[in-house]
């Protein structure tokens, strides 16, 4: 491991990773793109903080002071926030001699081999779990993708359906307006002519009775006052009852249309 981390820094993208100007540090100044291009060629995963726990198992410290950055390895003092240097006594750049005497931290209790094969064993279960959490997000997305289709879907076969239930409400709408205007005018039509009608007769009627008036006066004399003729001696009898009858039938004529 410490070998294949020597050899990855020393051929590594200096935008990634590069030592100090000292070189007794390397500082890693873009986790994603020296997991994607370097950690994943030199080990068997492409996980940044595994990689970090196997550096920590060595005995390797972290350092984010920006005072332990030279400004040959910071690229611009707004970026070296991000940025996190590893130090090791025995993991320098001009002594690769040196890098045999660094070993595996291990507990105090138990041996070398249970400590180590328990670590393994903790790596191994995390990056399980970071996969599962991968996968969870994928299957996640896939069905809001295809929720999100099936409204789409929905949305398509519904939405013909309503303009087509909105049109035929409106042409039934449109037909019983039609009808209605239809009865309203032969309705219309039947009173104007009975109206009609009706004031011919009474004109004439009116004539009839002027004439008879005339008649009455040339043969008493003009001196003499003319007799009172009622109105209601005619009105009131055939007429005013062909009045009412016309009525009751335009009534009824109406009603039952």
């Amino acid at each position: 491991f410490i070998l294949k981390t020597f050899q990855m820094i020393k051929g590594c993208d200096p935008n990634f990773c590069c030592w100090n100007d000292n070189g007794d540090m390397f500082i890693v100044k873009d986790h994603a793109k020296l997991t994607e291009f370097h950690i994943s060629k030199f080990f068997n995963h492409s996980n940044f903080s595994s990689f970090v726990r196997q550096l920590n198992f060595y005995g390797f410290q972290k350092i984010f002071s920006k005072d332990a950055f030279d400004q040959t390895a910071l690229a611009s003092k707004k970026k070296s926030a991000a940025y996190t240097g590893f130090y090791h006594k025995d993991f320098h750049r001009d002594h690769p001699e040196t890098l045999k005497f660094i070993r595996r931290v291990t507990a105090m209790k138990g041996s070398a081999a249970t400590c180590e094969k328990e670590n393994r064993e903790k790596e191994i279960k995390l990056d399980e779990f970071e996969q599962q959490i991968s996968k969870m997000k994928n299957r996640i997305f896939l069905m809001e993708n295809k929720l999100n289709s099936k409204i789409d879907s929905v949305h398509f076969d519904f939405e013909p359906k309503i303009k087509k239930v909105c049109m035929l409400n409106d042409a039934k709408i449109n037909r019983i307006v039609s009808h209605y205007d239809e009865k309203i005018n032969e309705i219309s039509v039947f009173y104007d002519k009975k109206i009609s009608k009706l004031a011919s007769q009474f004109h004439m009627r009116i004539a009839h009775t002027m004439m008879q008036i005339q008649d009455v006066q040339g043969d008493i004399g003009e001196n003499s006052p003319p007799p009172v003729v009622s109105l209601s001696t005619w009105a009131d009898a055939p007429l005013s009852q062909e009045l009412e009858s016309e009525s009751e039938r335009a009534h009824s004529y109406s009603k039952n249309n």
